[in-house]
């Protein structure tokens, strides 16, 4: 492996390593890798399965008071070379980071905060996110595989949570609006769980 430039002042390495014709980059970082987790005990089959759990999803990371907009809020994690995602399932809804150093703790944290709390379901992203939404639709209608998945288990599990697309239909998302999403929105006793993991696996500064 050889090196190709050490950023000493932000404890970045980066080494190149030829695998026939083409040429891969590590980044290696020096510092505590660790992901953070907000799991609410909520979810598609809780919400009664129209699709708006994972509307909240979309939304409650599409801006807030502090950070207006998408873009903003990828800014800050990009930056610091961060990354958040969030999911739904039929019984949970979840906010995820990964991040390079736990002096990021704080920041990491204050995000949860501003998604949880101080989301502003601005009426533009709304519109925005739920054309998104009905794009993954349409994905899924193209790929027969999962199309055939939902219609065999709503044969074998009928009303239960195995038969369900998060996601909703265009029909039920249409008619969504902010003050149902604002309804659905989980309040602090619906916190199931929180987590922080760290790892070491990439913790060794880059050689020099």
């Amino acid at each position: 492996m050889k090196i190709l430039k050490n950023f000493p002042n932000v404890g970045v390495g980066v080494q190149t390593d030829r695998v026939g014709k083409i040429d891969l980059l590590h980044f290696k970082k020096t510092g505590e890798p660790f992901s953070l987790g907000l799991i609410f005990d909520f979810g598609a089959f809780v919400e009664g399965r129209k699709g708006s759990a994972h509307f909240l999803e979309h939304m409650l990371i599409s801006g807030t008071e502090k950070y207006k907009t998408k873009k903003e809020l990828a800014d800050e994690f990009d930056k610091r070379g961060c990354y958040k995602n969030a999911w739904t399932g039929p019984y949970s809804l979840a906010l995820t980071q990964d991040n390079n150093d736990l002096e990021d703790l704080d920041f990491s944290l204050g995000m949860l905060d501003q998604f949880v709390f101080h989301s502003i379901f601005d009426s533009a992203a709304m519109e925005n996110e739920r054309k998104v939404i009905f794009d993954e639709i349409s994905m899924t209608e193209k790929e027969k595989g999962k199309t055939s998945y939902y219609s065999f288990m709503k044969v074998l599990f009928p009303a239960t949570a195995f038969e369900i697309d998060v996601k909703g239909t265009r029909e039920s998302l249409a008619g969504i609006t902010k003050a149902d999403l604002l309804a659905t929105r989980p309040r602090p006793q619906l916190f199931w769980k929180i987590y922080l993991n760290t790892t070491t696996l990439y913790n060794q500064p880059a050689k020099s």
